[in-house]
């Protein structure tokens, strides 16, 4: 029996739903991609085993030809994810975008409480002003100062004084 007259193997119950893709961007700029698609196959013991064979036997043609055939499949493939990332792109900007907010609020956040503990101590934490606040940019620091309230801005102020009068920071 030649191989060509074979039947080729074909699952008892076949059942397939397309691909659904939806895309979020949440408040922090992260995107969430939600892929769906379902295939369910029915598959005899014998029929499974031709379709592993029949796999086998693609691979080692596929090594062998790499055909225009084959070609034209991969320029399709690369038009279908060209497609993929036009519809990408604005959510990508999107998500920069709010992570970058996301991330200038934390540092933020994260040095206005450094401040709070630091001016809460007995002692003047000297080293971590010299290293946190003297290099911290002007911008950051009027945006740090309203997070503070009146008290710890004194609080501050006195340590900031102190600090220069030393000539530890300018």
């Amino acid at each position: 029996m030649e191989l060509n007259s074979q039947k080729e193997p074909t699952p008892k119950k076949v059942e397939q739903t397309k691909i659904d893709h939806k895309y979020e961007v949440q408040e922090n700029g992260d995107v969430k991609v939600i892929q769906t698609q379902v295939l369910e196959f029915l598959w005899a013991p014998r029929e499974f085993l031709s379709v592993y064979r029949g796999n086998q036997r693609a691979l080692e043609e596929t090594r062998k030809s790499m055909d225009e055939e084959h070609m034209k499949k991969m320029q399709e493939q690369e038009k279908k994810i060209l497609d993929e990332m036009e519809v990408l792109r604005p959510i990508v900007e999107e998500s920069e975008k709010l992570g970058k907010i996301a991330y200038e609020k934390m540092i933020t956040e994260g040095l206005a409480n450094g401040i709070k503990s630091r001016v809460a101590l007995k002692e003047i934490d000297e080293a971590w002003f010299i290293q946190v606040w003297g290099r911290t940019k002007t911008e950051r620091k009027v945006e740090v100062m309203e997070l503070l309230s009146d008290e710890e801005k004194q609080k501050l102020a006195k340590i900031i004084g102190k600090l220069k009068r030393k000539k530890l920071i300018k």
